[in-house]
């Protein structure tokens, strides 16, 4: 049926046109090079201004040139071209040359079906300048997303939204890390781009937004991130290799300017995770609000804590704090250090300014070491803020395991608490649920890069 339509609309006139939209609801997509003729319609289409195109293979050589100000060209994955009926789909000189023609596009999205040949080339031969573009969206495998990035040539930052799929064989995945210069050269210009909010999700899927502005609403259950949000940054990165999935949240945010950061969010499942938040995040002085969900996050929360403290006695000696003093005893000085015969470096908290927390999907049972169990953790940090007299005013706990005597306890010491239990409800103990990919990534997904050398 959309064959057929697809021939009939080719005989067609269409002179007034001004938006065209075609959306084809089959798994693999149609080509219609031979189709149509020069155009998608039988004459020119000198009103055109916006295309949409999905589940579609065809010429780039049929995009009308120079008046459009939308394109939107996308496919369900990026696969191998190798029909010659849709080669043309793949010719990287005429995408180049439609996007040279087209200098007033605004908005540009080309999922999944960017040329082959950027994988091998090195960009920048050619530029493409386009100079009104506020809103850039580009799918598919991280070399040629890279690569096109290098061509285009932009007058100020657009609003960017990148879903990168790694080469099973590249090394560590290095080309995860060959988009940080791009970042970094892209939001740092003379004025740099200062976000307020940000939300990661760091499983089998890596997702990062980041906005300079801040949510419609502080509520919970916020860790579902929509990526196609109108926020300056959406990226997601895909079969990312296991021993990657910490650090690339970590160097992507080294790469951002987070000083005036308000907002943070963060998702993971995984407890075998090594994330060093407390360094990741140590310049974010402005942060108000924090929401972590799984117990991948327990390292941010152990950031957010001071150690346990130590109680001196009559004799000079030191001895652990019990978690059952519940903030009765005065706080003890910093330890000393005996081999240098001064006080030991001590810890400081990060977020100073922090006023709300909302913890989601935790065990307030799971041992932390050198704090006890997630619940002491989470009491001391409570009781250390307010004795800074820094308190928080807001405490959510969304479907947690914790006792309503553990609860009670929190609700004594922050005046915004609010706790929904869910009765029955355990959160994994084997990490997340998404998290069962092998070293090199789930070969079972969906998002695979079959064009690339090795991927097959």
């Amino acid at each position: 049926m959309e064959l057929k339509f697809l021939q009939e609309l080719g005989t067609q006139k269409a002179p007034a046109l001004e938006r065209l939209e075609l959306d084809v609801s089959e798994f693999f997509p149609i080509s219609i090079e031979h189709v149509v003729g020069h155009s998608f319609f039988k004459r020119p289409l000198p009103k055109l201004r916006i295309l949409y195109l999905s589940q579609i293979l065809f010429p780039w050589s049929l995009v009308p040139r120079g008046q459009l100000t939308q394109l939107i060209v996308s496919l369900d994955r990026e696969t191998s071209i190798v029909n010659s009926k849709v080669s043309q789909h793949d010719d990287l000189d005429q995408l180049i040359g439609l996007l040279v023609d087209c200098p007033s596009l605004e908005v540009l999205t080309l999922e999944n079906c960017l040329p082959a040949m950027l994988s091998n080339s090195s960009g920048g031969e050619q530029t493409i300048h386009l100079p009104r573009l506020s809103r850039l969206c580009l799918g598919g495998s991280n070399s040629r997303i890279m690569n096109l990035l290098k061509m285009l040539k932009l007058s100020s930052p657009p609003t960017l939204r990148l879903n990168c799929t790694s080469n099973k064989t590249v090394t560590h995945n290095r080309a995860n890390y060959e988009i940080l210069p791009f970042l970094s050269t892209h939001f740092n210009g003379p004025t740099p781009v200062k976000f307020r909010s940000l939300e990661i999700n760091a499983g089998r899927v890596i997702d990062m937004v980041a906005s300079t502005s801040l949510p419609m609403s502080s509520s919970p259950y916020t860790h579902v991130i929509q990526t196609d949000s109108d926020a300056e940054l959406s990226l997601s990165f895909y079969r990312v290799v296991k021993l990657n999935r910490a650090d690339i949240p970590r160097r992507v945010c080294d790469v951002l300017c987070l000083s005036n950061l308000d907002f943070l969010s963060v998702h993971s499942g995984s407890p075998n995770q090594s994330k060093n938040w407390s360094e990741v995040f140590q310049h974010c002085t402005e942060v108000t609000t924090v929401q972590v969900h799984g117990c991948g996050t327990i390292g941010l929360l152990q950031a957010l804590t001071p150690p346990k403290l130590a109680i001196t006695t009559a004799c000079g000696r030191q001895r652990e704090r019990k978690g059952g003093d519940n903030g009765r005893r005065a706080w003890a000085e910093a330890p000393r250090d005996d081999d240098n015969h001064g006080p030991a470096p001590v810890h400081v908290p990060i977020f100073p300014k922090l006023t709300s927390l909302t913890l989601e999907s935790l065990d307030f049972t799971d041992a932390i070491p050198g704090f006890g169990v997630l619940y002491d953790l989470v009491l001391r940090a409570v009781q250390w803020r307010k004795a800074n007299k820094t308190p928080l005013t807001t405490l959510w706990i969304e479907r947690c395991v914790i006792s309503e005597e553990q609860a009670s306890a929190l609700e004594k010491l922050v005046s915004g608490f609010q706790w929904h239990h869910v009765e029955g409800y355990y959160p994994s103990k084997e990490g997340d649920s998404e998290d069962y990919s092998s070293e090199l990534g789930d070969s079972g997904d969906d998002h695979s890069d079959t064009s690339d050398p090795g991927v097959q």
